[in-house]
């Protein structure tokens, strides 16, 4: 068997994402059936819940309501987005942190988590791909034309931020099949067809990189630190205990981050990118938060390797060139992904206070790991 076959066989059975890349294939739902009032009712108010401070109560006083009978697909990803969103809302309300969630949040949220395959917080499964809307239904998924389902603190610039993550989405919709083309390709020594599909490959990275950098037209630094960041953040130490349930310890969770975005990991394990130890470890682990499809995706390419080897092996300079752009158009995304970062968070975190993102990582050696790793990469140095 080919290093390729198991990647043929993933897409013969259906397990390429498409025609929307890693964003679902129908429009997230936007109310649950009936038996989940209590649930909407309280979605319809949370932001105005939490910023007066009596979240935590009201959560508590929810009715314990049994997801079981929500169907798979569009109403058990409703559900997760609605509980996570509450349980971010409820633990980081105030400081400090909550220690537990009650059992009114903390059984169903378990429940619905199992059947995802995804830890029992929010993250980017639920805050960006399955929390959106297009104002003109009939119009392309792009940041002038979505609004986001859910939020906690009810602004324009949380509306920004979590759009311009699913417009990101959106914009590579194309890659996961156009991935698979190119690994198959470039086993088969099709170098006129690898070259073509990186430069499509490297044209993508470059939009994505725009988007990235048009977080700050819309979502200002100081706002997002102090007020959108905290409920999107993770479980840190001690963790948070999840009452009423076999969970017998504390969880500790990152929340929901741009790492956990399974097209930024497609391109690294399409191009076959190593990460250096202190980003290798977090790289992996941000893989558990995402949709198990798409993990297996992601694990499926990165066992292949065929582009890179190709690339590596070959004497067709268009090849080598076309890899190297795409590996550098990575670089260049990681790059003004960190700028955003240090603008968002490393300057607007008071003096001598630990600067968290809301994966909770030690994100500057995280990044500045990624970056480095996607710079060794190039064929030529």
């Amino acid at each position: 068997m080919t290093a390729v076959e198991p990647l043929r066989q993933l897409a013969a059975a259906g397990g390429v994402p498409g025609p929307r890349g890693f964003l679902p294939p129908y429009e997230p739902l936007r109310r649950l059936p009936p038996g989940f009032e209590a649930w909407e009712e309280m979605a319809k108010d949370v932001s105005a819940r939490y910023l007066v401070g009596r979240v935590r109560r009201d959560l508590a006083a929810l009715p314990e309501l049994d997801p079981a009978p929500l169907a798979d697909g569009p109403e058990v990803e409703r559900g997760m987005l609605l509980l996570t969103f509450f349980a971010g809302a409820y633990v980081h309300q105030a400081e400090p942190p909550a220690a537990s969630l009650p059992l009114p949040l903390a059984r169903p949220l378990v429940a619905l988590s199992r059947r995802l395959g995804r830890p029992p917080i929010l993250s980017h499964a639920s805050l960006a791909m399955h929390n959106w809307r297009r104002l003109d239904p009939s119009g392309p998924i792009e940041v002038q034309n979505l609004v986001n389902l859910v939020g906690i603190h009810g602004s324009t610039d949380e509306t920004w931020f979590l759009t311009i993550a699913v417009a990101i989405e959106a914009c590579g919709g194309e890659e996961p099949a156009r991935i698979v083309r190119m690994e198959i390709a470039a086993e088969e020594g099709d170098a006129a067809t690898v070259a073509a599909e990186l430069g499509r490959l490297t044209e993508t990275i470059g939009r994505i990189t725009v988007l990235t950098e048009r977080t700050r037209e819309g979502c200002d630094p100081h706002v997002f630190y102090r007020r959108v960041r905290p409920p999107f953040s993770g479980w840190f130490e001690p963790g948070v205990r999840y009452e009423g349930t076999d969970l017998a310890e504390p969880l500790v969770l990152a929340g929901g981050s741009a790492a956990q975005s399974p097209l930024i990991q497609s391109f690294d394990a399409a191009l076959s990118v190593e990460q250096p130890g202190a980003a290798r470890g977090p790289h992996l682990d941000m893989r558990r938060y995402m949709n198990p499809r798409h993990r297996r995706f992601i694990e499926t390419v990165e066992a292949s390797g065929a582009v890179r080897r190709f690339a590596a092996a070959t004497g067709d300079r268009a090849v080598r060139n076309a890899y190297d752009s795409a590996v550098e158009a990575l670089a260049e995304l990681r790059r003004v992904h960190m700028a955003i970062v240090n603008d968002y968070i490393v300057r607007q975190a008071d003096p001598g206070t630990a600067a968290r993102g809301t994966g909770g990582t030690d994100f500057r050696r995280f990044l500045g790991g990624a970056i480095a790793g996607t710079e060794r990469a190039r064929l030529e140095n």
